[in-house]
């Protein structure tokens, strides 16, 4: 029975207390989204949707969509989840919420697990095959198709915001020609670029350059400008993890090539520049393509 704020009577009144739930909107690096198809028996059907799952006791969302990731698909990411909102699953007799997430950059580790009863697999998509099974009913649970808008919104003004915000003559927003006269792509950090300095007179040394052709700290907001200084942090983990060096600095310039970028320099006792400011470029040592290419799987395996 329910009682309203008016005191009028609403009899055999039910709500259902279900724990909050989890969908992940899965994306591999080349941009296919990861789903699930699974026989559902009260419809007698198989269903095509995004991973999902319930939140248990005493865990946090974005670490179950973690889970429910790995479980349903066998996909993970080390990069963060990306929360895009939480939604109540019918107000009108429902107390639960469904977070979603969008996960970038999945590579699948492992099989997927398979409870007893369940038939699924998991398949991928384009963005244009999701928009035609959407259109032809293939995709047709609301908070799947929810979900999948949501992602693509955001991954659209991601690349907009990219696009736009790039110089033609930046080697850090061009790449190619323009950063092989003195770096090395090695990856994409959260928010960055890591790069290998080509001269390595300090073993070790990179650059960790801002994803989009910002001049000054200043120019990030703090959501940023925190994931910007936690991507340097990793790059430096990385650095003494490899090269074990007795100091990094940091240097932050860039009076003529105005894109907001750290210069990690690893430093040595007894070492070149030892006790002393390292210079921009000493000119001093160059390795061969084969020992460049060691180096970035050094660095890369302990980031």
């Amino acid at each position: 029975m329910c009682i309203t704020d008016e005191q009028d009577v609403i009899d055999d009144y039910y709500v259902c207390e279900f724990p909050n739930w989890v969908n992940i909107v899965a994306v591999t690096p080349q941009n296919e989204v990861i789903l699930v198809r699974e026989y559902r028996y009260p419809i007698g059907e198989d269903t095509t949707a995004i991973p999902a799952g319930k939140v248990e006791d005493g865990e946090i969302e974005s670490d179950a969509a973690a889970r429910e990731l790995k479980e349903e698909t066998g996909f993970c990411t080390k990069d963060e989840f990306i929360f895009l909102g939480s939604f109540y699953t019918n107000a009108a007799n429902a107390t639960n919420k469904v977070f979603t997430y969008l996960a970038t950059n999945v590579e699948q580790v492992t099989d997927p697990e398979k409870a007893v009863g369940e038939k699924t697999e998991a398949e991928k998509m384009t963005w244009e095959e999701i928009g035609k099974a959407i259109e032809s009913g293939t995709i047709n649970q609301v908070f799947s198709v929810l979900a999948l808008k949501l992602a693509e919104d955001y991954l659209r003004e991601k690349n907009r915001r990219s696009n736009t915000m790039k110089d033609s003559n930046c080697g850090y927003c061009m790449r190619g020609e323009l950063l092989d006269k003195f770096g090395i792509f090695i990856c994409d950090l959260k928010v960055s670029s890591l790069i290998l300095f080509k001269e390595q007179s300090k073993p070790g040394r990179c650059i960790v350059a801002y994803k989009d052709h910002v001049s000054e700290l200043i120019d990030l907001n703090d959501e940023e400008r925190n994931a910007f200084m936690a991507d340097v942090a990793q790059a430096a983990r990385a650095i003494h993890a490899a090269f074990h060096p007795d100091k990094v600095n940091y240097g932050a310039y860039g009076d003529t090539g105005s894109h907001l970028h750290f210069h990690l320099v690893p430093k040595y006792k007894d070492g070149d520049e030892w006790g002393g400011t390292f210079q921009m470029n000493p000119n001093k040592v160059y390795l061969s393509d084969a020992e460049y290419q060691e180096m970035i799987s050094t660095i890369k395996a302990n980031l």
